[in-house]
């Protein structure tokens, strides 16, 4: 076998790994490669949130010439009870954003990925547009990148004044954050403790803690200095369903969600520093 052909086919293969993709499309994909087909695309079906979403693996014949002739250049991901409640998600070098995180966005949340460039890092928040949708039929992705001024870290800190401890966020709340998962959180609220879940809003420059019963319970602000002087706070599409957890699941069928869902599911119960 052609060398260049196994080591794109490890490429691939690595990339999926990390993008959340099972081994089970392998063997398709060894196929394909070997068949030289110009383009093809590889299907598989997960389960995240207590939920079936459906996605879509689009490879194409690049450099037919190259090291690595074949590429992932995005997929595609949508509800498996309701295909038309989709986006496509753009790749770039084997990266981007992953299955279980793009599973987050179709739900409402937003996910923050780290890029570097020239050994400078920044953030980019993407969340999806549910008013809004490209030519074949897929929600369009809003992206919010440092310059448009959302600093997390700057709420947080805010955040972690009104919890019982003041001791700060673990890396695992952040990066949960991040992902699009939602960290555990006691606050205090008029003189009582009471839990919750935190929320990134990069359109509003927020974070925000919501309640198992969906009641916003604190939305603070996480605007950068450089922007406080010239931005105004924008109107938040209003949610049309609140959170659903778990334990509502058997009562409350789940319906496409225009703003924000939040499932119990993959809650992780994360502790507080100490």
């Amino acid at each position: 076998m052609d060398q260049n052909v196994e080591k794109n086919e490890n490429y691939l293969k690595t990339g999926m790994f990390y993008l959340g993709f099972t081994d089970n499309l392998y063997g398709a994909l060894e196929n394909n490669i070997r068949e030289r087909k110009a383009d093809f695309s590889l299907d598989e079906t997960r389960m995240f949130n207590n939920k079936e979403f459906d996605y879509k693996l689009n490879f194409r014949l690049k450099d037919p010439g190259g090291r690595y002739p074949y590429s992932l250049e995005s997929y595609n991901v949508a509800f498996k009870d309701d295909p038309s409640h989709k986006t496509l998600v753009p790749l770039s070098n084997n990266r981007g954003i992953t299955a279980k995180e793009s599973a987050n966005l179709l739900m409402g949340l937003a996910v923050g990925k780290t890029t570097k460039r020239a050994n400078v890092e920044s953030m980019t928040w993407t969340e999806l547009d549910f008013d809004k949708k490209d030519p074949n039929g897929n929600l369009v992705m809003n992206n919010y990148g440092e310059n448009y001024g959302f600093d997390m870290e700057m709420a947080l800190k805010e955040l972690e004044k009104i919890t019982p401890d003041q001791q700060g966020f673990s890396q695992n709340d952040i990066t949960n954050l991040k992902k699009g998962n939602l960290p555990d959180i006691v606050v205090m609220v008029k003189g009582k403790q009471q839990s919750g879940f935190l929320v990134a809003n990069p359109k509003e420059r927020a974070i925000e803690v919501f309640n198992d019963k969906g009641e916003l319970l604190i939305k603070q602000a996480g605007l950068s200095e450089q922007r406080q002087d010239r931005v105004e706070q924008q109107a938040r599409q209003p949610l049309k369903q609140a959170f659903v957890m778990n334990k509502l699941l058997e009562k409350t069928p789940r319906k496409p969600v225009p703003s924000l869902v939040i499932e119990g599911g993959e809650t992780q119960k994360k502790g507080r520093k100490r």
